[in-house]
């Protein structure tokens, strides 16, 4: 629902103002890529989150910030200051410390953490180079799509379980889902509004 919300209010925004090129994109093999790395994102995000203590999934997940920047400079040859480098280095350290490789509550579940902060990188490292040649409405806007067709695969796969919890979802929660993919609008007109 969140995608599907997102995708009708970028739809309804590019349309007023006048713009029709929603699906005008000079990399459609992209951002195919950059919808299916958000929703794995998402799955192993909500598959850490339960299998593993909340601190260990959250410090696990900070791993993307040197993913990104390791592939950032490896993958789109961008200049990394040492500044950055600086930071990122002290991250991976925090994230040790409340880790703490070797613990008791570490297993094969970690894998879940890590491959959310490794598909985040790389899908932060897909949005950078999107952003260098397609409108980022249309980005946005391609993204909720290809997730709301994958998500409606899926639930139509699982119906059973799927809509019956569908079904019980309050107003208030159905709000709150508009909320965000209004705010999801509005954080791209402040991007724009930058350029």
């Amino acid at each position: 629902m969140r995608y599907l919300f997102q995708m009708i209010v970028l739809g309804v925004w590019q349309v007023r103002r006048g713009a029709f090129g929603l699906f005008r994109t000079d990399s459609l093999k992209l951002q195919v890529v950059r919808a299916v790395l958000l929703l794995t994102n998402s799955a192993c995000t909500f598959a850490g989150l339960r299998h593993l203590p909340l601190p260990v999934t959250t410090s696990l997940a900070m791993l993307a910030p040197l993913i990104s920047t390791l592939l950032a400079a490896l993958v789109l040859k961008d200049d990394v200051p040492r500044s950055k480098w600086a930071m990122v280095v002290l991250g991976f350290i925090g994230m040790l410390l409340v880790v703490r490789p070797g613990g008791s509550q570490l297993s094969w579940t970690v894998a879940y953490p890590i491959g959310a902060a490794t598909t985040f990188a790389c899908f932060q490292v897909v949005s950078s180079h999107l952003s260098r040649v397609d409108d980022a409405i249309t980005t946005n806007f391609l993204t909720a799509l290809v997730a709301t067709i994958i998500l409606c695969v899926l639930v139509w796969m699982d119906q059973a379980e799927t809509l019956p919890a569908i079904a019980h979802v309050q107003a208030g929660s159905w709000l709150l889902v508009a909320l965000m993919a209004t705010m999801g609008k509005r954080s791209i007109s402040t991007i724009e509004g930058r350029h």
